[in-house]
């Protein structure tokens, strides 16, 4: 689930990436949006991969249960 979730924020990163998105009052502040769903894509990234690591390691563990890691 987490890794649709990391797709999908790649498809919204690079729609406002590509669209020169502004958030913000014109004249008082304005910042690009793309950074800020730049961090939400790597944060879900780091996220679904852990949970691959984890996914991993326990089913390793349960092939082998005389071994501890």
């Amino acid at each position: 689930m987490i890794g649709l979730i990391a797709w999908s924020s790649i498809l919204i990163f690079q729609k406002d990436w590509a669209s020169g998105e502004y958030i913000g009052v014109s004249g008082i502040a304005t910042l690009q949006v793309w950074p800020f769903r730049a961090f939400i894509v790597l944060g879900v990234s780091v996220a679904a991969l852990e949970f691959l690591f984890r996914a991993a390691s326990d089913i390793a563990a349960c092939r082998n249960p005389g071994e501890r890691s």
